[in-house]
């Protein structure tokens, strides 16, 4: 199972793993979107971008930041870990068998918009650690 990593205090997804920031070229930690607004005249796909920590802070703030905010564990799952969630449940951080099904939802692609697959998030009912699978079916 692959764990997020952590920067400073704060959870990295794997999905920022070989992204540069846009600005400085350090490794990025996060991604930023823009917000499309219903009444903007011309609809087209809302700018994203990688950032490193340090810019991502003089974005949104330093609050964002604060070594006072907890976060849950959030843990991704490979292929084979879900597939035994049914027989197998098992939480890897306090080895109760409590994971149950949060959520499902569908993942679609930013650009096209079309469907790619599911994601899944199981929840420990112990200790609250957050485990999410992505099923795959389209890479367009």
């Amino acid at each position: 199972m692959s764990v997020v990593k952590y920067e400073e205090n704060h959870p990295i997804s794997k999905f920022c793993e070989g992204e540069k920031c846009r600005i400085c070229g350090k490794p990025a930690t996060h991604k930023v979107g823009e917000k499309i607004f219903p009444d903007e005249e011309l609809p087209r796909h809302p700018y994203t971008a990688y950032v490193c920590c340090e810019h991502f802070v003089m974005i949104f703030g330093e609050w964002t930041h604060d070594t006072s905010f907890v976060f849950p564990n959030i843990l991704f799952m490979d292929e084979s870990q879900f597939k035994n969630i049914d027989s197998d449940g098992t939480c890897h951080q306090c080895l109760g068998d409590m994971l149950v099904l949060k959520k499902k939802k569908p993942i679609y692609c930013d650009t096209h918009h079309c469907y790619r697959g599911d994601e899944y998030t199981y929840e420990c009912t112990n200790c609250k650690t957050i485990y999410i699978y992505q099923e795959i079916f389209l890479n367009c």
